[in-house]
């Protein structure tokens, strides 16, 4: 009766040590400010508009910077099984791949349309053989309203 009571304690023992190692996983998850959090850390993307003259004419291109407010970190968590995660961080701050590689296209897309956009206003604006007149700089775009957006000046 002895034995059957310890046997029953330690397999109890066993199932609840298993069951609260849980599954390995990876953990990403936003930083908090002032938090001294572990894992590999890196920040979310902000779209800036580059606009300069180059050779006479009003260029414009999309480039992306660290948003310092987006701050965000992963963690691998080790149970049972195994954790294979591989991250790819591009200039040391932006998660560009997580196990798989995606390319969605979407800067390329701006970029020329913002090309065709600025090219067709100049244009108009300005007739022929005059100096283009832009606003050069670099601006954070924001995405309101459906729609991404130049800050007012």
């Amino acid at each position: 009766m002895l034995r059957r009571a310890v046997a029953m304690v330690v397999s109890c023992y066993a199932v609840f040590s298993i069951g609260t190692l849980g599954c390995a996983h990876v953990e990403t998850r936003r930083v908090q400010p002032n938090e001294n959090a572990e894992g590999v850390h890196f920040y979310r993307p902000a779209p800036y508009l580059v606009r300069a003259i180059k050779d006479d004419k009003c260029t414009e291109s999309i480039v992306y910077l660290p948003e310092k407010s987006e701050e965000w970190t992963m963690i691998t968590h080790s149970g049972l099984g195994t954790v294979d995660a591989s991250a790819k961080l591009a200039d040391g701050w932006n998660l560009t791949e997580f196990g798989d590689a995606r390319d969605s296209k979407i800067p390329e897309t701006i970029n020329a349309i913002s090309g065709l956009v600025s090219a067709a206003a100049g244009a108009a604006a300005r007739g022929p053989g005059a100096a283009p007149a832009c606003a050069t700089g670099l601006f954070k775009l924001t995405y309101i309203d459906n729609a991404w957006q130049l800050p007012s000046r």
